[in-house]
């Protein structure tokens, strides 16, 4: 091939070269994504005992559907669809995150020997068990006019808790908290302060209920 040829041949390969690259779209990063996480014992670390009873507590993970089993926050947009708010998460997978809370409050509140998860190696007394039914924003539209108008979700909380003797497996106690918190805008920040109103109220009620429950059935059996 001659000099020139070859210069022709180098000149039109560099031009489809340059025509394929001109048809590459860079992708954008993602968006950032806020990370929130809960004070829900604020209220409770005020109410430490003054008496340390000596029996211990496992805490155990909430047990829950797929759709909670995540770092997601859920909203439910109608009776029957699950959705999740884009560019934001909890930090850590919800039942996990709500065992933590459990565990912090248990530990504020006072009263308890010692208190961890599952895997923390107690011998434990008693344990705690859950299962996590409902931590979703819920949103209702209304008629105002001729046009639907959303209003800012309620935030709907259901946990089913049970205080289990141990070795023995033996239910102590069960009960269902259930509440509704509505949050006061439709944004993140004022729908994670109703999330975190929701667990404060659950947990103000449950742990007392819990300690209250554990005591009693000690008294039966001494």
């Amino acid at each position: 091939m001659s000099t020139i040829a070859m210069r022709k041949f180098l000149a039109l390969a560099c031009g489809l070269l340059l025509a394929g690259c001109s048809g590459i779209t860079l992708i954008d990063p993602p968006p950032p994504v806020n990370i929130y996480d809960l004070w829900a014992h604020g209220s409770l670390s005020q109410q430490a005992g003054a008496r340390i009873s000596d029996w211990q507590l496992i805490v155990e993970e909430p047990a829950t559907g797929r759709t909670l089993d995540t770092d997601r926050i859920t909203l439910k947009p109608d009776a029957h669809g699950v959705k999740y708010f884009a560019g934001a998460r909890w930090s850590d997978r919800t039942p996990r995150m709500l065992q933590t809370h459990l565990v912090s409050v248990f530990e504020k509140y006072g009263g308890i020997d010692a208190v961890g998860r599952n895997s923390s190696g107690l011998r434990a007394d008693y344990a705690l068990k859950s299962e996590l039914q409902a931590f979703q924003a819920e949103y209702f539209e209304t008629i105002d006019g001729d046009a639907l108008k959303r209003k800012p979700p309620i935030v709907h909380m259901r946990m089913s808790l049970k205080v289990v003797r141990q070795p023995a497996s033996r239910v102590v106690s069960a009960q269902v908290f259930d509440i509704y918190i509505p949050a006061e805008a439709d944004r993140m920040s004022s729908i994670v302060d109703a999330f975190d109103e929701a667990v404060t109220r659950i947990f103000t009620e449950a742990i007392p209920w819990a300690l209250e429950n554990v005591e009693r059935d000690r008294l039966r059996s001494s």
